[in-house]
């Protein structure tokens, strides 16, 4: 480690709000989730959508992956003694960055502690974001809002530098106006072997909160941290940090638990033949971003989603492109020829399309969404139907899961934009029906 505060003072200074970066900002703030059912992107350098290397690259950063008491799906960060870089070396934190969507103000993410880490004389898993005011940069030394678990330090080992001794093995959270570690501590009834829930929040004109909770929220711990920089907005990165002191060990972070490959963001199917019958596509709000408590007739917007819809013909053309809004636990529906196709930006139906989904969170309505006006969530599950050719002239209408699919931020530029154009210049044409509340099911022909 490094001396406090001018240690953070030798963090990047650049560090932009990159993901997605031709989304305009959301209207409120948002937290952010992360899921690791899927591999990770990894780059060297920042870009867009990828976890990319802060100081000095970890050994290891693989997802899927398996953790010690058998979760599944979870990140595994690990630290190699090949990769140490000497006592005391900037270079000893290891870890890569996030870019966060336009406004992200909470973080939250689970770490498991196995017990071996009650006795390490060292700084051992890092849960770091960094902040940004108006202008969208770190300014001056910038606040970098921190929350990592320490064994009971007693000496300098040797490893990312010496902060001097602490209270014990723990959570500490870093303060960014005295360059210190102050304790958080751990949870009520906390057990090692077991995951924990870190978050961090970031209350404009106030400062950072850290908490700290067992793996349902519950019995949590917290600590308010002070801004430097009283103009922080936003945090713009996360990164995930392990520390090198020479031995070799693995960190296993969780994103959502429970929350399998299903609900992404991003998901995509065909549809066909469609002189032999229908195709229908069916959506449904999982509830993975928040319910109001009595229903949605009782005034909350909270947990709604932006189902943005995109249509693309063989030749490769966007045709159409529409949204709908989905409150938590509401199926939704479209009819490909009737509602997606029926105006086509070309004028001409054609006799096959992709269609693509993205889900993004909403507020009072889904206006623009599918023009790239918001953030991106969890919590859309779709199916689709469409006739299968069985024999000559025999047709089955055939249901299948869209499958979730990978979201570069060049496609999401591509799609968003030529939507924006479509929604902007085509005079209705290109504009799809929304979603029909109720699903449509499929029939034999």
């Amino acid at each position: 480690m490094l001396t406090p505060l001018k240690s953070m003072q030798e963090l990047p200074k650049y560090l932009l709000v990159c993901l997605l970066a031709s989304i305009p900002t959301a209207a409120t703030a948002q937290g952010f989730q992360f899921n690791f059912a899927h591999p990770v992107v990894l780059a060297p350098t920042e870009t867009p959508g990828a976890w990319y290397v802060d100081r000095y690259a970890p050994c290891g950063f693989v997802s899927p992956a398996t953790a010690p008491d058998g979760t599944a799906n979870t990140l595994e960060e690990s630290i190699c003694a090949t990769n140490y870089q000497g006592p005391d070396s900037f270079y000893n934190t290891q870890g890569r960055d996030y870019d966060l969507p336009h406004n992200t103000t909470s973080l939250s993410i689970f770490l498991y502690v196995p017990a071996a880490w009650a006795t390490e004389n060292q700084r051992i898993a890092g849960f770091w974001g960094a902040a940004v005011d108006s202008s969208g940069i770190v300014t001056g030394s910038g606040d970098y809002p921190i929350i990592e678990f320490q064994g009971p330090i007693t000496s300098d080992a040797g490893g990312p530098g010496y902060h001097g001794t602490n209270s014990g093995a723990g959570f500490y959270g870093w303060n960014n106006v005295t360059g210190a570690f102050g304790l958080i501590g751990l949870p009520t009834g906390f057990t090692y072997n077991t995951w924990v829930k870190l978050t961090i929040t970031l209350i404009p004109g106030t400062g950072f909160e850290y908490t700290v909770s067992n793996a349902s929220g519950q019995n949590s711990v917290s600590l308010a941290s002070p801004f430097s920089d009283s103009g922080d907005l936003t945090l713009a990165t996360v990164l995930l940090q392990g520390y090198n002191y020479d031995p070799s060990y693995n960190i296993f972070w969780n994103g959502v638990p429970g929350l399998g490959s299903l609900d992404t963001p991003f998901q995509v199917a065909y549809a066909t033949n469609f002189s032999a019958g229908e195709s229908y596509i069916n959506i449904i709000n999982d509830g993975a971003n928040g319910a109001p408590a009595l229903g949605p007739g009782f005034g909350t917007q909270e947990g709604n989603i932006c189902v943005n819809l995109y249509a693309f013909d063989p030749a490769e053309e966007e045709v159409s492109c529409c949204s709908c809004m989905l409150t938590p636990n509401q199926v939704g529906s479209l009819d490909v020829n009737k509602d997606l196709l029926a105006k086509t930006q070309t004028g001409v139906s054609p006799s096959s399309v992709t269609v693509k989904l993205v889900a993004t969170l909403a507020g009072a309505n889904c206006t623009n969404s599918a023009a790239g006006e918001g953030t991106l969530v969890y919590g859309m599950v779709a199916y689709g139907t469409t006739p299968q050719r069985v024999a000559t002239g025999v047709y089955h209408q055939v249901e299948h899961r869209l499958a979730p699919a990978s979201l570069s931020a060049d496609e999401y530029a591509s799609i968003t934009g030529r939507c924006a154009s479509i929604l902007g210049n085509a005079s209705g044409y290109g504009q799809c029906t929304s979603c029909t509340p109720g699903a449509l099911g499929a029939s034999k022909q």
